[in-house]
């Protein structure tokens, strides 16, 4: 009898994207409030855990 196919666990790109909108929040609550190198900051460290993502190996 041949195996099920597998799916992704929906829960899973769900909970990043969730983290991903809370962490941009911040981000601009950051730049409307004035700390600007803060928000920078964060903004860069979202942007490359972003392009870690599209650029890793598929596991």
């Amino acid at each position: 009898m041949p195996d099920k196919a597998r799916g992704i666990d929906p829960r899973g790109p769900r909970f990043a994207a969730a983290i991903t909108s809370v962490l941009l929040l911040i981000d601009v609550f950051l730049g409307l409030t004035g700390a600007t190198v803060a928000a920078f900051v964060l903004l860069v460290a979202i942007a490359l855990l972003f392009l870690w993502g599209v650029v890793s190996p598929r596991t």
